[in-house]
Parts: structure tokens; sequence; C-alpha cells
């Protein structure tokens, strides 16, 4: 656990490098925010933090309301367990009712002059950055504000209250926009009312924002689903094929199930220039995004010397969107052994 001194001892450390210039303190803030992990002890001490900062400047609307949803993540964060015991349970509604009782509590947060994000992997916040033209500056709350909304949509699909699920969906990726899993779950509403066109646009948008093995396994699952829906089975059957070389998974194996009793598909694993040939013109990126690549391994070389652990974890993202061999150069020196 961290200790208070510890954290009172980071803070003064912070207050130190401030000029009393308000943008120039927010964002020497903001800079120590990114470089914390997800580790308990720096997740305490990002929560002592962001207080301090809302403490340090209450000077606008939203930053009320930034402590506000503070509250009410404390307030979800302990009742967390119990409502996916209900969800687990199949007590959608309790659990729904559960939900809806602590969003009615807060309202979202938005400003002119800032905004107000909540990011669940420190990779989201770089990959933000990098992609973001809003020039506002950002102030990071909790993670698990995004996921308050996250975990209400995926009761409300049970539900089949589609509609409030969407609406929550877009409110959680207000609040975290490179949310490739918010992403996702909006993608099955679309499935479930039959937005074919959507899910297809919401493919076309999550793709260049997944920076994980298991994500561009889903992001073909849906491919292989929507080949299917066009009868384009021979195409279905590739992507189930790539997506299961991102992930082994149940559900691509259901699909494979599915598509052999569709009579005449060739279920065969076909060879890359197969596949190659059969996404052509169907707007299908094949592996990874090559900027989400290429961000990875610029952060990675530009903080090995200063910040080691963002290093760390930037390389090791390269390396499992690739399995790029000298990439694991990079990790030994980092102290990571080749695995």
């Amino acid at each position: 656990m961290t200790e208070k001194s510890d954290i009172n001892s980071t803070i003064n450390q912070l207050k130190s490098q401030f000029t009393q210039d308000r943008d120039h303190d927010l964002q020497i803030i903001r800079t120590f925010c990114e470089s914390l992990t997800d580790s308990p002890e720096d997740q305490a001490t990002l929560a002592a933090v962001a207080r301090f900062a809302m403490t340090e400047y209450p000077d606008a609307a939203a930053t009320e309301n930034a402590k506000k949803l503070g509250e009410a993540i404390n307030k979800f964060h302990a009742r967390i367990d119990e409502l996916q015991k209900l969800a687990a349970a199949k007590r959608f509604e309790e659990a729904a009712a559960g939900f809806a009782e602590i969003i009615g509590e807060i309202a979202p947060v938005e400003a002119e002059d800032k905004r107000y994000l909540s990011f669940n992997h420190p990779f989201e916040s770089i990959l933000f950055q990098a992609r973001n033209k809003d020039k506002r500056p950002v102030i990071q709350i909790s993670n698990l504000a995004a996921i308050l909304y996250y975990q209400y949509a995926t009761i409300l699909f049970e539900l089949k209250r589609f509609e409030e699920a969407r609406e929550q969906l877009k409110t959680c990726l207000a609040l975290n926009p490179v949310d490739t899993r918010a992403y996702f779950e909006l993608a099955e509403v679309e499935k479930a009312e039959k937005n074919l066109e959507e899910v297809r646009r919401i493919m076309s948008d999550v793709h260049p924002l997944i920076f994980t093995r298991s994500g561009l396994a889903h992001y073909y699952r849906t491919q292989a689903f929507l080949a299917n829906m066009d009868g384009k089975f021979r195409l279905a059957v590739a992507m189930v094929y790539v997506s299961l070389d991102y992930e082994e998974n149940p559900i691509a194996r259901a699909q494979l199930n599915a598509l052999a009793k569709v009579k005449g598909t060739d279920l065969s694993r076909p060879k890359l220039d197969e596949v190659k040939s059969l996404i052509e013109g169907t707007g299908i990126f094949l592996g990874p995004n090559q900027d989400v690549y290429n961000i990875a391994l610029e952060v990675g070389a530009q903080t090995r010397a200063k910040n080691p652990n963002i290093a760390r974890m930037a390389f090791m993202i390269a390396y499992d969107l690739t399995h790029y061999k000298p990439i694991l150069r990079d990790l030994a020196k980092l102290g990571v052994q080749p695995w």
C-alpha cells in the first residue's frame, strides 16, 4: 500500500515544478499521471494526485462534476462485486437498477475549455494523444469512470434495452474515445438490431485503435460474422482462421462449426495470398494498424532511458502485435526475458 508520506512527497515534488501558470502546472500533473501503471500502489497515487489537482484548481463547473463523478466512482467500486454477482446470476433487472442509481447521481463531465477523460490502460492515453486533433487540455479522471457506463451498457444489452445500451456506450466513448471494448459492445448492439452497415462502420473506426491480440481476434470474428451474413462463406472462413491466429477462442470455433453446415463451403485454412484476394475491396484491414505499431515503437525508444516501465509496456505491445523478433532485443535491454 502507498504510504501517506510517500504520496505527500510526490505531491510536493510536483508542486516544486509549478510556475503558477495554470496550464503549465496542469500539464506537469498530466504528464506525471500518464507515467503511472495499473499497480495498486500507482492507482492509489493517481487517486491522491487527482484529488490534489481538483482542490488546487476548483475553478470550473466541470471540476465540480469531476468531484461528483469521483465520489460516484468510489460508491461504484464498493458495490461492483455485488452488481457483478447479480449480473452473473442473470438478475439483470436488479443489476441495471444498481447502476442506474449510481449514474443518476452524477452529470457527465463536460467543459468547453478542457476534456475530462477516463482511460483503462496507459497506452490508451498515449494513443489518444497521438491521434487527437482537439487542442483542449486533457484532465484524466478515474479509470473506473468509463467502465461505469460500459458495465451498465452490457447489462442493458442483456435486457434487450438496445437504445439505452447504445446511449451508455456513447457516454463511455465520450469519456474514453479509444476504448475498443466499448466499440465492440456497440457493434453487438447494432448486430442485435440488424444494422449491418453500422457494424461495418464501427469496425472501420475501431481497427486503428486496437493494440492487443485479443482485440484483433475480436475484429476478425466480427468480420467473419458480416461475411457470413453477406453469403460470402469462404471469406467468413478466412476471417475465422485469421482471428484464431491471434487468439484461440470458442466463439471462433463455433463460427467454424456453423460454417461447416453450409453446403459446399470450403473449410480449409486459406493461404495468405488467398486471404489478401478475398478481402480486396471489402474494407477489411489485414494485421495490426501500422500507426499503432509505430507509436508503440516510438514511445519505447523515447522513454527507455527516463521511464523504463513505459518503455517495457510499449515494446511489449509492439512485439505482441507482430511477434517481430528484433523487438526482443529491446525488451532484453530493459530486463524482460524473451518468451
